[in-house]
């Protein structure tokens, strides 16, 4: 999905890379979810996960998206699990992290 968006994309300095996996994590809740394959899961099947309420905070997402990995058979504490390490970028830095001075709020 991401590849026909960003062909010509150079990635150099990681700043992507936590939206990379978000991207990532999205599909795979998706698919596993809806017992389908990475390949059919839409841009807008991805764009439902993300609340388009203007009320709801967006910091409630990592804690939804959690929700629903653990709900799937994963801990969100374990360190070798590389869907959970996938969910901890995406909840510690850039586009999910809300702290004060992140310069991808």
């Amino acid at each position: 999905m991401a590849s026909r968006h960003f062909a010509d994309l150079r990635v150099t300095n990681g700043r992507i890379t936590n939206g990379c996996a978000g991207l990532t994590l999205a599909q795979y809740l998706l698919a596993r979810e809806t017992h389908t394959s990475v390949d059919q899961i839409t841009l807008d099947d991805i764009r439902r996960l993300i609340p388009g309420d203007a009320g709801q905070d967006p910091a409630e997402i990592p804690r939804q998206w959690g929700e629903r990995l653990q709900a799937l058979g994963h801990n969100l504490d374990v360190t070798d699990d590389p869907i959970i390490r996938t969910w901890q970028a995406s909840t510690h830095r850039g586009r999910f992290d809300t702290r004060p001075g992140n310069p991808h709020r």
